[in-house]
């Protein structure tokens, strides 16, 4: 079963948690490139939000989001698709 639909800031708290080298990520609104988050990163998000959200997601659906509203908005279109 899958998690309710998230919320930007519950996505950062998902990945601050699950992700030791991504515990400095903040909810300042910043992109991920501004978080200087690298390739490895984005495969790490794209994995923890997908199975916890049980959506198909991958690293290009990451970056091309490029920050946690956006991100946020397009697992929320997924989880009511």
């Amino acid at each position: 079963m899958s998690a309710p639909v998230p919320s930007a800031v519950t996505l950062i708290e998902l990945i601050r948690t699950n992700v030791e080298e991504l515990s400095h990520v903040t909810s300042d609104g910043r992109s991920f490139d501004e978080l200087d988050l690298d390739s490895l990163s984005m495969v790490e998000i794209a994995t923890i939000v997908g199975q916890t959200y049980g959506v198909p997601l991958g690293e290009e659906d990451v970056v091309e989001a490029g920050d946690f509203e956006r991100l946020t908005e397009l697992v929320r279109q997924r989880i009511t698709a």
